[in-house]
């Protein structure tokens, strides 16, 4: 063998290499494209809506140090969990309370005959009932109904979170992102880049199809930010995207078609296991699988806890964007690399090889 093909062997062997290690670290998060699920006008917003809560994206009761709001919390709730929508509202979820910025939490129930539920969306004004089940099933259907309500209720809003009943929000972090990012044509969250998890999903046969499918990235329904233009866009994709129960994947697919960029922002969704007084000031957007009592435990330990910590600005986010992977997938590269090159000098030294 000339030393010519012994170099070309030899560095297509290192080439191999790095591209297997790239692979196994699944460092290009790009997926296969697939024949994305459409229809031609299948659904349709006529009737949506039940209950509106009004004056919800003006002047807080005519007060003027209370000018529009800038974001927008659609909160998925069950009509009859009236305990789990006071606890928000009397934590983080409270217009009093707001230091941090200027916000509204509007909770969007489905379709169910209740006198308590009546008098309590005429008295917190914050109810928004959609003429949809009111069922777990029926959740995309609901998401799909409440955003497009927004983009034609709340033309002066800048953004929008979704989130679900049972998790806790660090709003002071979630303005820091605000902050931090441009959010103009994304949608950002705990967001995975193939169906590895979805909010509900359990064995759920549908998700597997999915996951066979290679379905684009998307983001937690646990919450997810965005800007009111990609709230727009993903109106638009709703009527010829059917849906299916799976709310998360749902708006990936609905992103893909609107061209809307997934940003994954780490730290921003934890499982609950326990406080932590450093996270919970620093590091976590949402907490999920928070019922009413942990509410409101959660947001007086960081009244106490974090006071002085929110008051910092966005620097204080730096620690909390970087995780182990980050730091062990390009060491374990370069280390690697090194030796593979080592190698590729050893065996031309052994087979006398001139460069």
């Amino acid at each position: 063998m000339g030393k010519h093909l012994r170099n070309i062997f030899i560095l297509t062997f290192v080439m191999a290499g790095m591209v297997l290690l790239q692979k196994h670290f699944q460092i290009n998060l790009s997926w296969n494209k697939l024949n994305v699920i459409e229809c031609i006008g299948c659904n349709k917003f006529e009737g949506s809506l039940i209950i509106e809560p009004p004056e919800v994206c003006k002047k807080y009761g005519g007060n003027t140090t209370f000018a529009p709001p800038e974001l927008i919390f659609l909160v998925m709730s069950p009509a009859n969990d009236k305990k789990s929508r006071n606890a928000i509202r009397d934590t983080w979820g409270g217009i009093p309370d707001q230091k941090t910025g200027n916000y509204r939490v509007v909770f969007v129930v489905g379709r169910i005959k209740s006198t308590d539920l009546l008098h309590e969306a005429s008295e917190q004004r914050d109810i928004l009932q959609l003429n949809v089940p009111d069922t777990q099933k029926a959740i995309t259907e609901r998401v799909a109904h409440s955003l497009r309500w927004l983009t034609l209720r709340c033309q002066s809003i800048k953004y929008v979170m979704k989130t679900n009943i049972e998790v806790f929000i660090n709003v002071p972090y979630i303005f820091r992102i605000l902050k931090k990012y441009d959010l103009k044509n994304s949608l950002a969250g705990h967001c995975y880049h193939r169906p590895e998890h979805s909010d509900g999903a359990g064995n759920d046969k549908r998700f597997k199809y999915l996951k066979s499918l290679h379905s684009p990235p998307y983001c937690s329904g646990s919450g997810y930010i965005i800007g009111r233009k990609t709230a727009v866009n993903l109106v638009e994709m709703f009527e010829n995207t059917p849906y299916f129960a799976l709310d998360d994947v749902y708006i990936g697919f609905c992103a893909y078609k609107a061209g809307v960029e997934i940003i994954d922002i780490p730290g921003f969704h934890v499982d609950f296991d326990g406080y932590d007084a450093f996270q919970y000031c620093h590091c976590v957007g949402s907490a999920r699988n928070v019922d009413a009592g942990r509410q409101r435990e959660i947001y007086g330990l960081q009244l106490k806890d974090c006071k002085h910590s929110w008051t910092r600005g966005v620097d204080d986010l730096g620690m909390c964007f970087l995780e182990f992977r980050d730091v062990a997938m390009p060491v374990t590269i370069m280390v690697v690399s090194a030796f593979l090159i080592a190698l590729f000098l050893i065996v031309r030294r052994k087979l006398n090889i001139k460069p």
